[in-house]
């Protein structure tokens, strides 16, 4: 006890009844109150904050291998925001308490607003310059005054390079637009198939360099209510993935399933594969398997790291399996309306993440 009375995170306890059972002095010193006279005291009367009472009060009704995770901002004592652990506890007679574990994490979300705003202004800034660049260039590579063995070789690793930096910052800043909650979702009816034809038209060019097949297995009545945008925003960011890591000759191929209100997207190719040591921090920004392989594919490390928050944003979840030597599977598990994902959100964000 001694432990948790010295933490830094704050943790209460409830009873059954709702009623408070212990409060160590961080939970007393974020939540406002003083002394150990809240012993006793109801939810509703020791956190005036509605959606930390709520969930204490919802946790208390949880199976007991389920727990709920928030993040809410408060506003007194002192304006905080903090990262909410709740899970039930099992008393006498089958009924249940409640703990709750609160962690302060102001400081850690001002710090990424700032990095945040940081990148945001600096992909800006660099986006209009790099345009003329790669435009430049390209026109130098069309000349034909130009057309010598060192003027042909210099100018097209300068193209490359742009083009990678340039990838770079859009990228940069499409993770900036998803975490700062700037973008606005557009739902519409889709059918899947059409999707999936419309980016492997896009793709095509780059497969076709590797003589790379795409096979689309959909069903041409699968439909789902979603944002096309961001759709084919996180397919283009698989495919071009796929099509990076598959060698000469491969195929990427694209199936669907019905999983209740909820349809499941896979792409599979049969590249090189990724270890199993890394696929737990494959989606984390910057993280490559193959650092040299990366850089002379030109990929900027951000890829799937976009598609992780994109899916999330549309209710879904990321499931990526891999075998060395055999190929990669990425799954889009996706609500068939945006709308009822909105709605289960919440409930989504409190249970422990699945990616």
């Amino acid at each position: 006890m001694a432990v948790v009375e010295n933490l830094v995170e704050g943790v209460l306890a409830f009873d059954p009844k709702g009623k408070v059972l212990f409060s160590n002095p961080s939970a007393r010193e974020i939540l406002g109150l003083e002394g150990n006279a809240i012993q006793g005291l109801t939810v509703w009367e020791v956190i005036r904050h509605q959606e930390l009472a709520e969930l204490v009060e919802v946790c208390r009704h949880l199976p007991l291998h389920e727990s709920r995770h928030a993040e809410v901002v408060l506003h007194s004592p002192a304006s905080m925001v903090l990262e909410v652990y709740a899970l039930p506890v099992p008393f006498s007679n089958k009924k249940q308490g409640s703990v709750i574990v609160l962690h302060n994490v102001t400081e850690l979300r001002r710090l990424e607003q700032v990095r945040s705003e940081f990148i945001d202004n600096v992909s800006h800034e660099l986006r209009t310059p790099l345009t003329a660049i790669v435009g430049y260039l390209e026109t130098l590579l069309d000349e034909p005054s130009l057309e010598t063995p060192h003027n042909r070789k210099f100018l097209h690793v300068a193209h490359q390079h742009a083009e990678r930096l340039s990838r770079l910052v859009n990228d940069l800043r499409s993770l900036a637009e998803i975490e700062s909650g700037s973008i606005v979702l557009r739902r519409e009816s889709l059918l899947l198939g059409n999707v999936v034809d419309e980016v492997c038209d896009m793709l095509q060019p780059q497969a076709m360099k590797k003589d790379l097949q795409f096979l689309n297995h959909l069903n041409d009545a699968t439909e789902v209510r979603t944002d096309r945008d961001r759709l084919i925003q996180i397919l283009v960011n698989v495919v071009e993935n796929a099509i990076k890591y598959t060698p000469a000759g491969g195929t990427i191929s694209f199936h669907v399933r019905s999983d209740g209100d909820r349809v499941v997207l896979q792409v599979k190719d049969t590249g090189q594969g990724i270890p199993s040591r890394d696929l737990p921090r494959i989606t984390e920004r910057f993280y490559r398997v193959d650092r040299a392989r990366s850089r002379e594919e030109g990929g900027t490390g951000l890829g799937l790291s976009i598609v992780k928050h994109l899916v999330h944003m549309l209710g879904g979840k990321l499931r990526i399996q891999s075998e060395v030597g055999k190929g990669t599977s990425v799954e889009v598990d996706l609500p068939c309306s945006l709308e009822e994902s909105i709605l289960k959100v919440d409930k989504e964000d409190h249970s422990s993440p699945q990616h």
